[in-house]
């Protein structure tokens, strides 16, 4: 897209004040509709653009679009039909029937359409990730990959390297192929690069988010699932995104939780003490002098008072008696 919704008015509007009658004129003024958004508009116009003249091509396959926009499945295909019926040598109404054909879960129609389409024009990426799609939901991995892979060749050798954002869904279905071969870096350089194309997707966001689930990296799939529920622009929009929030939440706060019940050793020790500190204290044999520094304990528990004597230790030169049970306490 060309992203000048705002020339496309002003033309429209010259167009329909020249040309009250014809059919273009009206088809443009749809088209302004469709490009933002504003559906039923655009479907108004566009039908009276076929009326206008039943046989512009152009103005049914938009207004098979603006059907499409709305989830009206079968009004999209008929109108894709009559596209196809007047426009006879081009592939791309023949493509949107299969597209539809797919949105509405009947595959075995979709995939004769698009393969029909793909016989008019073989090299055409968009039947290519159709196609591709079409396989993936039918989980056939593996050709899936081959036609999307196929697919982002020719769009990268047809935009000169320079992928435009049209084609990011392009980049989502081939990372949701490698997600589910199991291939969890590649599906996300592939989601980084789609949200290169369309900044703050929250469908990309999502997908992302769901990979840094799968792989226990809950942190990252939070902050994914938080923006994609910020980008929304409906509120019914989020139950995916929310729902998984509240499962990654509920696990990384049972993760903290393990963790913390997991004392460390040395824990509450500011410093580490020198290795020299944990040296064994050399034991006293029999017959041997008692080591400096380290006297009997036994010797100390002997040691009498008396209020009007003068403190007297015994000879601590005795040896503690084997049998004796002595413990120590670091304080």
């Amino acid at each position: 897209m060309l992203n000048q919704s705002n020339e496309l008015f002003i033309l429209s509007n010259r167009l329909v004040k020249i040309y009250p009658e014809s059919a273009i004129s009206w088809f443009a003024t749809g088209s302004y509709y469709l490009a933002t958004r504003k559906h039923d508009l655009a479907k108004r116009h566009l039908r009276k653009a076929t009326q206008q003249d039943r046989r512009f091509g152009p103005a049914w396959l938009a207004l098979g679009h603006a059907y499409a926009a709305d989830n009206e499945h079968d009004q999209a295909i008929a109108a894709y039909c009559t596209a196809a019926q007047i426009v006879r040598c081009s592939h791309i109404p023949m493509m949107y029937i299969g597209v539809e054909y797919s949105a509405s879960n009947n595959h075995i129609l979709s995939e004769r359409f698009l393969k029909y389409a793909r016989e008019r024009n073989p090299n055409d990426p968009a039947i290519l990730h159709e196609l591709g799609s079409l396989a993936f939901k039918s989980k056939r991995y593996t050709e899936a990959l081959d036609l999307l892979k196929h697919a982002y060749s020719i769009a990268l050798e047809l935009s000169d390297q320079v992928l435009a954002p049209y084609w990011e869904p392009l980049l989502n279905n081939l990372a949701h192929v490698y997600r589910e071969l199991g291939d969890y870096e590649q599906a996300l350089k592939l989601h980084f690069a789609a949200l290169n194309l369309v900044e703050n997707s929250p469908s990309t966001l999502e997908s992302m988010g769901l990979i840094y689930a799968m792989t226990n990296r809950f942190e990252e799939a939070v902050r994914a699932f938080q923006t994609a529920i910020s980008f929304h622009a409906r509120l019914g929009d989020v139950k995916f995104a929310s729902k998984m929030l509240n499962l990654c939440m509920k696990q990384l706060v049972k993760d903290t939780d393990t963790r913390e019940t997991e004392v460390p050793p040395g824990r509450g020790i500011l410093e580490s003490p020198p290795p020299s500190a944990f040296l064994p204290i050399p034991l006293q044999l029999p017959g041997e002098e008692p080591v400096l520094g380290v006297p009997s304990i036994k010797a100390d528990m002997d040691v009498v008072y008396h209020p009007t004597q003068p403190a007297c230790d015994k000879d601590v030169s005795d040896s503690v008696d084997d049998d004796d049970d002595v413990s120590m306490e670091f304080v």
